[in-house]
């Protein structure tokens, strides 16, 4: 009987052992940093990052359990692109889909082999391009206001048109008024001997 009172002992003192063990060993794993992900998340906002140096994207659904497999893959590549000399980014095509969608049709339609080099003005780097780049920024954002003030706040769609027809009306009437002022800062007037002959 001796050896069956030790038992239930014996399993007390290792489940205090263990429990020890977990409690020292738990505030040492949350002490450490989470490592950061070196995978660069690709938007419209952030896309010409692409034309420098050589990428490897991954295009996948946030949805997608076979792209949440290979995250861990996608990760470990990452770390490696420094010895490689790539940048390794990711592309999610719920959030980005005219990224997804250009670059599908340039594939899928062969539209490569008919690509003639652009001139400088023209060229994705340009101050013209990057302003058309600016330009369908705001209009995501302007979407996703849209959808914010429908969706999230429950206002109807067309409060939400009637807000952006005033404030499209106030910028226009604003950009108006600092034209006039610039251009009366820098309008010289007739000398006064023209300005009574006419």
């Amino acid at each position: 009987m001796a050896g069956g009172r030790c038992g239930p002992q014996l399993t007390a003192l290792l489940a205090a052992w263990i429990a020890a063990v977990a409690a020292t060993a738990g505030p040492e794993e949350a002490a450490l940093p989470p490592e950061q992900s070196r995978v660069q998340p690709m938007t419209a906002s952030n896309w010409t990052l692409v034309m420098e140096g050589e990428w490897m994207l991954k295009f996948y659904a946030p949805w997608c359990p076979s792209c949440q497999q290979t995250d861990s893959e996608w990760e470990a590549f990452a770390k490696n692109g420094e010895i490689l000399q790539i940048s390794v980014g990711k592309v999610d095509v719920i959030q980005e889909p005219g990224i997804f969608e250009d670059l599908q049709n340039y594939i899928l339609e062969k539209k490569w082999q008919s690509v003639e080099p652009l001139t400088g003005w023209k060229s994705p780097a340009s101050l013209t391009m990057s302003g058309m780049a600016g330009l369908f920024s705001i209009s995501g954002k302007i979407w996703h206001l849209h959808n914010y003030f429908t969706v999230t706040l429950g206002i109807p769609a067309w409060c939400s048109y009637v807000f952006f027809v005033i404030a499209t009306l106030v910028f226009g009437l604003f950009m108006g008024l600092v034209l006039v002022v610039i251009s009366e800062c820098f309008y010289v007037p007739l000398p006064r001997h023209l300005s009574e002959r006419s």
